[in-house]
């Protein structure tokens, strides 16, 4: 920064229309220009009025893109005619149902340099932000203008230290705190926090408030916006409560961090791409304190990820962060069940409202938001004539399912696929074809077990498509010459997940529909991980199987809910209906997990998020191929839509590797990534499943986290 900066800011009342209020800013900012000012900054959205006084959806048409919107182009104008940077704060629209509070920061020659998004977002009377705003996922750049190193930190963010200390480690040498604040206790606040944030961090803050009462509320902005310089000292203020472009001439600091003729701090960005992930620290804080309680208090057989097990606080997005503030990708979406994105504005709105009228009912009341999710569901499931009964979860939902084909059949016997996995209840266990799930021989039914689920391994794998379907519908016919009087059914799973992501080629589960049907016995698709649209080409998996027909029933649960626990079963009605005595569910279909699905469902279908699946998730799997092809401890990469499988083996040789399995969770977490890991007994299979939301951008930056995990073990 040079030894004098003349800076300006803007507060400035509402005007009533956008154009005009734009209008408004370039004058000021003309004005500033001529009096010798290098850098400017108005106020929070300053092109709109602060509509997050109420809660009405008519309010996103302030949004606009950053930096294609028509707002920041003309400040791109503004700043080549001025000669000044220029802060400017609008709401951004980044995609349908992805909304920011941002700020945009232009250079002197009127380049983009990049985009701060404000982090914490309040919902308090006349400041319901969340109702339009996600928090920022950008982290806290500082950019490296004409006059020096810029950063910003909007509003509400100011009450909060971390980023203040960020933007200082990253050398910054000024900050725009733009806001709109009202009169209150925050006007004591407004004179205490940004000078106090400016001495500890050593750098010069610009305050900027909103003035007046606007039209969708009657809090009152009073301005006061001001300068502060590294001592605390106010060196230009604005008056209260009144329009005004206030000016000031930051003066070096003490100490300043070299600018000039060297190497750039370690930290800034200075011209930071869209959507930069800030990678989670490898040092960690001793998690062994909730560990140890963990262990004190819950089953000593209840998995946990990492060598020091992280405890996850919250998300947006496809972004979550950690207890001690690491932010990572998460590929994995707690299991598959994070189907649409993390605190999805949609899911987290309809779930207060509907909180706030009625929270439980059970299923001795009509229910409107069960029955509106059951007839979309039944619509949806692909079979006719279709019920639909919910759960809590999916091996409830299977579990339920295996009472009605037994009940159906008279008959407690039943075929499953090797590898597979079901659930954790006693009789979900019974019927899971893979030891490391299975914790018990004893069961009330008696299971089958057929092969033809793992395509690349067992006796059929050298066998070509046709060939190998064929010899798995010959092993289900010897398998049921085996069995004693009638079998009840047949339950698979379309692509299996915790057996590592694998499934039979397309139509095997149809071939053996041909010898159900000559049996009588049902087909129970168990949809659990790969409905909904994951897999992309299909929106349920039994869809790639569907020559002869749907199956009798379908299992669901995890993404459905997004978070919320639902769990469900379609069967045709003369299925559903056969049982002959009464039956109840307290839990199953509450008010509030049914108004989470149906927003979930209906955001889903409209952004066509099967249809993203689809496609990013064929971009993903092209970059692990070409990972695969460059690692040696690579066997296979499997999948389809945004459901991949990595399996790893010992370097020339078929040997399964969990060993590297836990060491790329390790190194993948450490550089910023969650994955999931399965695979049959061995667990060396890498399980990736994001968000159907997942961007391009995303996607590129998870497989090269990804990559160097990988090489990480070489």
């Amino acid at each position: 920064m040079a030894q004098v900066v003349r800076a300006a800011l803007v507060q400035a009342t509402w005007t009533g229309d956008t154009e005009s209020m734009i209008a408004k800013h370039e004058e000021h900012a003309r004005r500033a220009a001529a009096q010798g000012a290098k850098i400017i900054g108005f106020q929070e959205v300053f092109n709109a009025p602060y509509f997050c006084q109420v809660q009405e959806p008519e309010h996103y048409r302030w949004a606009e893109p950053v930096p294609d919107g028509p707002t920041v182009r003309r400040m791109q104008e503004l700043a080549r005619e001025t000669g000044m940077v220029i802060v400017v704060p609008v709401f951004e629209k980044e995609s349908e149902g992805f909304y920011y509070n941002t700020a945009a920061v232009i250079d002197a020659d009127g380049s983009y340099l990049g985009k701060y998004r404000k982090h914490h977002i309040p919902q308090v009377k006349g400041f319901w932000e969340k109702y339009y705003f996600r928090p920022g996922n950008l982290g806290w750049p500082v950019f490296d203008t004409a006059v020096g190193r810029v950063g910003v930190y909007i509003c509400y963010d100011r009450h909060f230290p971390e980023g203040w200390r960020q933007l200082g480690l990253a050398g910054a040498q000024l900050v725009y705190n733009p806001s709109a604040t009202s009169r209150g206790l925050s006007a004591y606040l407004w004179q205490l926090e940004q000078p106090a944030s400016a001495v500890a961090n050593e750098y010069f803050v610009a305050a900027i408030n909103r003035v007046g009462q606007e039209e969708y509320g009657d809090n009152d902005f009073y301005g006061t916006s001001y300068f502060v310089d590294p001592r605390g000292q106010f060196v230009g203020e604005g008056r209260r409560g009144r329009q005004r472009q206030g000016g000031g001439t930051p003066r070096p600091r003490p100490r300043l961090r070299p600018d000039q003729g060297g190497p750039r701090p370690v930290g800034l960005l200075p011209r930071p791409p869209p959507r930069r992930l800030r990678r989670a620290r490898t040092a960690v804080t001793d998690p062994t304190p909730l560990h140890s309680r963990h262990r004190t208090v819950l089953p000593d057989w209840l998995a946990l990820y990492y060598d020091r097990p992280i405890e996850l606080t919250h998300g947006e997005g496809r972004h979550v962060w950690d207890a001690e503030g690491n932010r990572y990708l998460d590929f994995f979406g707690g299991i598959l069940t994070t189907m649409t994105a993390h605190a999805l504005p949609e899911v987290t709105k309809a779930v207060s409202e509907q909180a706030g009228r009625i929270i439980h009912s059970s299923t001795l009341y009509l229910n409107r938001p069960m029955i509106e999710l059951a007839e979309r569901i039944a619509a949806l499931s692909g079979i006719p004539d279709a019920r639909v009964f919910f759960t809590t979860s999916g091996t409830e939902a299977n579990d339920t399912a295996l009472l009605l084909a037994t009940a159906y059949r008279r008959s407690n016997q039943i075929l499953a696929m090797r590898n597979s996995y079901h659930g954790r209840s006693f009789s979900t266990v019974g019927i899971t074809g893979n030891r490391g799930w299975s914790p018990t021989s004893l069961s009330p039914l008696q299971t089958y077990y057929v092969h033809g689920a793992v395509r690349t391994r067992g006796p059929f794998a050298h066998l070509d498509d046709a060939a190998f379907t064929a010899a798995a519908v010959a092993d289900l016919e010897d398998v049921l010459g085996q069995a004693r009087g009638g079998v009840a059914a047949l339950i698979a799973e379309p692509v299996q997940g915790v057996g590592g992501f694998t499934s039979p080629p397309d139509g095997l589960y149809g071939a053996f529909r041909e010898v159900l049907n000559r049996h009588g016995i049902l087909w129970i698709s168990d949809e659990v991980q790969t409905g909904w649209g994951r897999t992309g080409d299909n929106f349920w998996g039994w869809q790639a199987h569907a020559q002869n027909g749907p199956p009798d029933m379908l299992t669901f649960a995890k993404g459905i809910g997004n978070g919320m626990s639902i769990g469900g079963v379609v069967a045709r009605a003369e299925v559903m209906n056969c049982l002959d005595s009464n039956s109840i569910s307290t839990f199953g279909g509450s008010p509030v997990t049914m108004a989470a699905g149906l927003a979930n469902l209906a955001y889903l279908l409209d952004h066509d998020l099967q249809g993203n699946a689809r496609r990013v998730g064929g971009l993903l799997l092209e970059r692990l191929r070409a990972l695969a092809a460059a690692s040696p401890a690579v066997r296979d990469v499997r999948g389809r839509g945004l459901m991949a499988g990595l399996e790893l083996t010992e370097p020339g040789t078929d040997r399964a590797d969990p060993q590297a399995a836990a060491a790329v969770l390790e190194a993948a977490r450490a550089g910023g990534l969650l994955i999931g890991k399965g695979g049959g007994h061995d667990t060396s299979v890498l399980r990736i499943a994001p968000p159907l939301s997942l961007t391009v951008a995303e996607a590129e930056e998870g497989a090269e986290i990804l990559g160097q995990a990988l090489r990480s073990i070489e």
